[in-house]
């Protein structure tokens, strides 16, 4: 059911947006108002009172339910009549529309005559960051209101992604003010392309981006994200005889699961790029990721590293950094892009091997050539949850510790 609802959601809005264009054509093909009319009501007995509504949100610019809308159109065509019989010439359609909400319901004080064109255009840059080109804070509030009603209706999944210039005040300072204006056009366009349709990315304010994700999960939330980052990061604009070269970091947050509401989901992408920006610029920071569920462990031993996906050779044997119930960290001399696919199979000793799979969902390039590679576990057996479990509260245990989660966890697989 909740599909079927999504889905006539979907219709309706693009219903919408065809009813606008064909009201708009309908008005440059039949100048005679008495043709308009025609083909005016021949629409609604099509559409019903849903193009009543649209087409006094066109004429008017009033939102009015569809059912009422309907009653309204009703009302000025009769309306229409008795100004036409009153004058002794036809009344156009939009001086009967205009009267009657000035006059007879009241809905307009002081109206403005506009072109349609011209009024569409204002609407559209009244949206619009005049710099970037992208929505501007107002369109990112409406949207961003609207989008998580209906991710809440519907049972969603939505992402919140904030993007903020690393040291822009330096790039102002170092070049002027014109050369960071280039730098937020670049940016802009970067997001502008990178993002979906049905994504909507604003200028939240200075050098800070928002993008909204609706039905993303966080993972490929992140990966759009780290697409973004990359393309920034590789910018090299020339700039006089200089080149200008920036970076940007980014702080996810995802819908359900680390938010109850709109404003706290923007408190937690929020806070997860105050962490991006401590933990060294130019990367994109997962809300909760500094929480962790599970404690770690150091984890000097051997591990075999195997890419699932594209039928890419495995990795060379590397060592392990730490290790947790949920995820291992360790250091390789390739990178492994976010997101990807992997088995891990961890060397407890020569008769203990434990195989895990799961995504990279960490990845930081060392001094030395080398990359710190973060995996979540997102699959694996009793028998290694066990097992593992059991080897890290041995070691806890050994260094005066405990992970109360890790032993809850271990209890439950006993009991399974």
């Amino acid at each position: 059911m909740e599909y079927l609802n999504e889905h006539e959601r979907g219709k309706e809005e693009k219903m919408g947006i065809d009813i606008h264009n064909t009201v708009c054509k309908c008005l440059h093909d039949y100048p005679k108002v008495e043709e308009l009319i025609v083909e005016l009501n021949r629409l609604i007995s099509m559409e019903g009172a849903t193009c009543c509504q649209a087409i006094l949100r066109l004429l008017a610019h009033i939102e009015i339910p569809p059912e009422q809308a309907e009653k309204c159109w009703q009302d000025i065509m009769f309306h229409r009549g008795v100004m036409s019989s009153s004058i002794g010439r036809p009344v156009s359609l939009q001086t009967a529309i205009c009267d009657f909400f000035s006059s007879i319901q009241k809905n307009l004080t002081q109206p403005t005559v506009i072109e349609i064109k011209d009024f569409d255009e204002i609407v559209r840059q009244s949206n619009l960051d005049f710099l970037t080109g992208l929505s501007n804070r107002a369109t990112l509030d409406n949207v961003f209101e609207k989008e998580m009603a209906r991710t809440q209706r519907y049972h969603r999944e939505l992402s919140l992604l904030f993007l903020d210039i690393d040291d822009f005040k330096q790039i102002n300072d170092t070049f002027g003010h014109q050369a960071g204006d280039i730098v937020l056009q670049e940016i802009g366009a970067i997001i502008n392309r990178e993002k979906r349709l049905e994504d909507t990315a604003g200028r939240y304010g200075g050098e800070e981006f928002m993008v909204i994700l609706p039905d993303t999960s966080k993972l490929d939330a992140l990966i759009f994200a780290e697409r973004v980052r990359v393309q920034i990061e590789q910018l090299a604009l020339p700039y006089g005889d200089k080149v200008i070269r920036t970076t940007i970091s980014g702080g996810l947050a995802f819908w359900p699961g680390d938010a109850t509401d709109k404003g706290a989901l923007i408190s937690c992408a929020d806070q997860a790029l105050y962490k991006a920006k401590s933990d060294g610029k130019n990367l994109i920071s997962l809300f909760g990721s500094e929480k962790r569920r599970y404690i770690r462990i150091d984890f000097a031993r051997q591990l075999d590293v195997k890419i699932l996906q594209f039928a890419q050779d495995n990795l060379a044997n590397t060592t392990g950094i730490n290790i947790s119930l949920g995820g291992v960290l360790f250091e390789s001399d390739k990178q492994i892009a976010m997101g990807t696919h992997l088995e891990v199979t961890a060397h407890f000793d020569e008769d203990n091997l434990l195989v895990f799979q799961g995504q990279v969902r960490r990845l930081e390039c060392l001094a030395n050539d080398k990359y710190e590679i973060g995996v979540s576990f997102s699959h694996q057996d009793d028998a290694s949850t066990h097992n593992l479990a059991r080897y890290i509260t041995r070691y806890l245990d050994h260094c005066g510790k405990s992970c109360p989660t890790t032993d809850h966890v271990m209890q439950a697989v006993l009991l399974s």
